[in-house]
């Protein structure tokens, strides 16, 4: 694995100094320090983990304002070996890519995870009524042929809610703990409520949004009401289970916003917007739990897209 210093030309001739790991062509910033030097434009330091125990040396690389590379080599310590470049080296790290369209449930909720974190992050439109999401290009991500495929370097995702775990887990530092993962107890709750939401919640709404909203728009049928009201059905049941647990807590798995309330939004968004979002309105507790989701600017920012 390569290392990557880059010094950048700051005005007065101070320079930024940014401890950077090189993985194939992309960058990752991890640690930002300062430098007083004068650059034409900015010097990168490739050399590799072990080059300052060795006795190795470093190459400098002189990054014009055009992007080339002009190898410029300065023996530190031992031998210069020649080592090869590319412009792709020169390259800001890629942000993640997420491929799925905004109203999709599955998409919307692993943008919602990104949006908490401020990750940034290039979103690739899949249309699936023409089902793009069944052609290749997003197959090598997901050989089940659904979205959201999630990118980060070389590393391909599918299934939101691991998606959203791995968000939760590598940006913990950037926003809340969403996982609560160094209190056992608390992340025991989070666990158990993001279970439900996945296996129970998720059951009982699905009919519902597919019949008034997917069925109509998308596939230009008729819903099935009866399928519609028996869906309502257990939603309500379910519901009364969040009402009788939210009594007791602010959010599902305790006094704390996490993941398990998070990977709710897609599908409660939708539910509010059919002619049966009194299963919500009508349950005081649940319904100052989602006005709590839904005021989050991530969440809104989400939700307006899904209105698209």
């Amino acid at each position: 694995m390569w290392q990557f210093w880059a010094l950048q030309r700051w005005k007065y001739g101070t320079a930024a100094m940014y401890k950077q790991r090189l993985d194939a062509t992309k960058l990752k910033v991890y640690r930002r320090g300062a430098a007083k030097q004068r650059f034409g434009d900015a010097v990168f330091i490739l050399w590799h983990p072990n080059s300052l125990l060795n006795g190795t040396s470093v190459v400098f690389h002189l990054i014009s304002r055009s992007s080339t590379v002009f190898p410029v080599p300065v023996v530190l310590r031992g031998h210069l070996p020649l080592l090869p470049t590319t412009s792709q080296e020169t390259k800001r790290e890629m942000a993640v890519t997420v491929y799925g369209p905004s109203y999709s449930t599955a998409t919307a909720r692993v943008i919602a995870c990104l949006e908490v974190y401020g990750v940034e992050y290039r979103q690739v439109p899949v249309d699936l009524a023409a089902a793009e999401h069944k052609q290749q290009a997003v197959l090598y991500g997901n050989p089940f042929g659904q979205v959201p495929v999630f990118e980060d370097g070389e590393l391909k995702l599918f299934e939101s809610r691991a998606i959203t775990r791995y968000i939760a887990k590598k940006y913990k530092g950037n926003g809340p703990d969403l996982l609560r993962e160094d209190n056992l107890e608390e992340s025991a709750m989070v666990n158990i409520w993001m279970e439900v939401e996945a296996h129970q919640l998720d059951k009982a709404v699905q009919p519902i949004i597919f019949q008034l909203l997917v069925v109509p728009v998308l596939l230009g049928g008729a819903p099935d009401q009866k399928i519609v009201e028996n869906s309502v059905k257990n939603v309500e049941k379910l519901l009364d289970v969040y009402e009788a647990r939210l009594s007791d807590s602010k959010y599902l798995a305790g006094d704390f916003f996490s993941l398990a309330d998070l990977n709710h939004l897609p599908y409660l968004y939708y539910l509010i917007t059919t002619p049966y979002a009194s299963v919500i309105t009508s349950r005081p507790h649940v319904k100052a739990w989602w006005e709590d989701l839904l005021s989050r600017p991530a969440c809104q920012k989400v939700t307006a897209n899904m209105k698209r």
